[in-house]
């Protein structure tokens, strides 16, 4: 019994020491006292209640609410996993003063951290040293405009039209989550890989895709746990996952034999950026494993991102049926009962279609970003000091009444009128040197499938009684529909 009393001191003196370390490290920065107003205890309970293995959305919240209570001038100082100071950006004044700060370029490891064993390209690379620069601006290029509408508009209008066939084709209710992703996946492998192959449409790699972003949440939230066990399952995912196994073979296997004996003079035999970052790995004599994450990294992002957002912007233009008749309206205009094929120009001319997908990028865009402040920040007499993980809250700015009439509303004319508020608060493809490279690809891509879809079919929900005002939203990686209603489409006349 003795013995036990002995522990229990030991364990509790330990805890009221871990307490006052903590309390010692932040007193200076943050922003509320702690717990019941007693520090030592107050700082416990955050230091571990950040450890718990948590969702993405359980964080944003957690996010969010701290911010609203302790919050001030845009700002709030607060900590996770352990001793990691953060501070929480909430205003888009403070976001136009610091997101283009010199001290402000690399990426924050809280966040992301968890991935490092499967993903390792510039999106995953958190110092921006040269070796990122150099990455970046090759990315620009694969992916600017000129190539876009040049490369891969054509393979934007088949993806297109298969969409629309897909769900002509359904002879019941859609879900759409499911019905979207092998065709945003052959899309992506058929411009950024250069590599079409119908694998992307088996049903347990559709599946898998579906649960990638779910466990990716809980990944990228418990950073410390995910890493070693990660590490640890990597070389042997494919006994788990044979057709994952197979298809990441397809897609980079095929690259490596075709480079294998590259020379320095050779040019780029394939215009695509896969096959460039494996020209580029090669040259520079980058591990095979380091080439892997890095295309791993590639296939994931530019397709989780797109299915996401695509399939529940759908499900929201289903519930919205004036701004589908306004969207139409526009579209018919442009095309009248011509059956043609979009041009660029024509994708141009969308400009009611773009407000709508601005205003659906407000509503579904990720909740959060964070970058690492690599050197001392100082704002409004206030400093941020170097080693702070800087979070940007922009689910909360996005759905601020302070800088959004009514935020709850879906309103795409709220955009005739871009101010810098509406600008640093909404920013759904980031800002400053890390913003997406990936932006008008996505743009592009997007209005292509709902030009499409809008000429060709009328969208609504099976539940006749469900309304916008009814979805619940989940934050996972983007923003996404936690109700999804089943769809139903019919052929307009």
């Amino acid at each position: 019994m003795e013995m036990f009393a002995t522990a229990a001191v030991i364990i509790v003196v330990a805890h009221l020491a871990l307490g006052l370390l903590l309390w010692l490290r932040v007193r200076k920065l943050y922003s509320y006292p702690g717990l019941l107003g007693f520090p030592v205890f107050g700082n416990l309970y955050y230091f571990y209640r950040t450890l718990l293995l948590v969702s993405s959305e359980s964080v944003a919240n957690r996010m969010d609410r701290v911010a609203q209570k302790y919050g001030k001038d845009g700002l709030c100082f607060h900590w996770c996993n352990g001793f990691k100071t953060v501070v929480f950006v909430t205003c888009p004044r403070v976001v136009k003063e610091i997101v283009f700060h010199r001290n402000l370029y690399d990426l924050s490891d809280v966040i992301l951290r968890g991935l490092a064993p499967y993903f390792r390209g510039p999106f995953l690379n958190f110092h921006a040293g040269a070796e990122w620069k150099l990455k970046r601006k090759e990315y620009n290029i694969f992916l600017r405009k000129s190539n876009v509408d040049r490369e891969y508009f054509n393979r934007f209008i088949k993806t297109a039209d298969e969409l629309v066939d897909l769900m002509l084709d359904s002879p019941s209710a859609i879900d759409v989550n499911h019905l979207i992703i092998g065709p945003l996946l052959n899309t992506s492998m058929g411009t950024i890989f250069g590599n079409e192959n119908s694998l992307v449409y088996h049903p347990k790699i559709i599946n898998l895709m579906k649960w990638l972003k779910i466990i990716a949440q809980y990944i990228i939230v418990n950073p410390e746990l995910a890493e070693p066990i990660l590490t640890i399952f990597r070389p042997i995912d494919e006994i788990f996952y044979p057709k994952a196994g197979e298809l990441r073979k397809m897609i980079f296997g095929r690259k490596d034999n075709t480079f294998k004996s590259i020379q320095d003079s050779l040019p780029i035999k394939e215009n695509s950026l896969s096959m460039h970052i494996v020209s580029r790995s090669i040259k520079n004599n980058n591990s095979k494993n380091s080439l892997l994450k890095e295309l791993q990294e590639l296939f994931f992002t530019s397709t989780n991102g797109l299915t996401s957002f695509l399939a529940n912007s759908i499900i929201l233009l289903s519930l919205l049926p004036d701004i589908q008749e306004r969207a139409w309206k526009e579209q018919y205009e442009i095309f009248g009962n011509d059956n043609r094929d979009p041009t660029i120009e024509d994708i141009q001319q969308m400009e009611f279609l773009n407000r709508v997908i601005k205003e659906m990028l407000r509503f579904l865009s990720p909740a959060v970003s964070a970058k690492m402040a690599s050197g001392d920040i100082n704002i409004n007499g206030i400093t941020i000091p170097s080693g702070t993980n800087v979070i940007f809250l922009r689910r909360y700015m996005r759905m601020d009444p302070k800088h959004w009439k009514n935020p709850k509303i879906f309103d795409p004319d709220r955009f005739l009128e871009e101010s810098e508020t509406l600008k640093h608060s909404h920013s759904p493809f980031g800002i400053g040197m890390r913003r997406c490279p990936g932006e008008y690809y996505s743009i592009i891509l997007m209005k292509t499938i709902f030009s499409k879809i809008l000429r060709k079919l009328k969208l609504r929900t099976l539940q006749k009684d469900f309304r916008f005002e009814d979805i619940q939203y989940k934050c996972i990686i983007m923003m996404e529909v936690a109700n999804p209603p089943l769809l139903q489409v019919e052929e307009r006349e």
